[in-house]
């Protein structure tokens, strides 16, 4: 459980929002959040180097680990509905 992050983490965000137009602003947020796949299309470029199907099978699996539930807990035999 994160308990504790450096306040100063919120500034640049704080600094955009009040000095942008909000459209730039959810913009230049959405970008920096989209950059996100790019790692993770790598990594498993990376872990399918011997599959035929990596061609597409890694950025699918990219694009699935940026819309994946997060922070919750699935156990065996436990379904959430």
């Amino acid at each position: 459980m994160q308990s504790y992050f450096v306040p100063l983490l919120d500034v640049p965000y704080f600094l955009l929002v009040q000095h942008a137009p909000a459209p730039l602003a959810g913009a230049l947020l959405g970008l920096l959040h989209g950059l996100a796949f790019l790692p993770a299309a790598w990594i498993a470029w990376r872990a399918l180097a011997s599959d035929p199907r990596r061609h597409w099978l890694a950025p699918l699996l990219g694009l699935a680990g940026l819309t994946s539930q997060r922070g919750i807990p699935v156990r065996a035999g436990q379904h959430h509905g």
